[in-house]
């Protein structure tokens, strides 16, 4: 397997941290499955110092939308925010 996709989170509520710790934790599986390996690159937040139920590597996240938009590792953003705003902005 050659492929690998870099996915950016925007949001990291109970849905985004679903996907982030699936993407995190189940990555292998995940790669078996798709043929394609998927590797979390950056998390936007509102509150980086904030406790959650599943905590990712603090180097994960940022709460600069321009951090997730401009990483070029970054392939595809994923938008779990949820409410139009401020995602219809971004």
């Amino acid at each position: 397997m050659t492929t690998s996709v870099g996915i950016g989170l925007l949001g990291m509520g109970t849905v985004g941290g679903g996907v982030a710790e699936a993407l995190l934790a189940r990555g292998d599986q995940l790669a078996r499955l798709t043929g394609c390996r998927m590797s979390l690159e950056r998390i936007l937040v509102r509150d980086a110092s904030r406790d959650r139920p599943f905590n990712p590597p603090r180097a994960l996240l940022t709460t600069s939308v321009d951090d997730v938009l401009e990483d070029p590792r970054v392939s595809i953003v994923v938008e779990v925010m949820g409410g139009q705003e401020p995602a219809l902005d971004f």
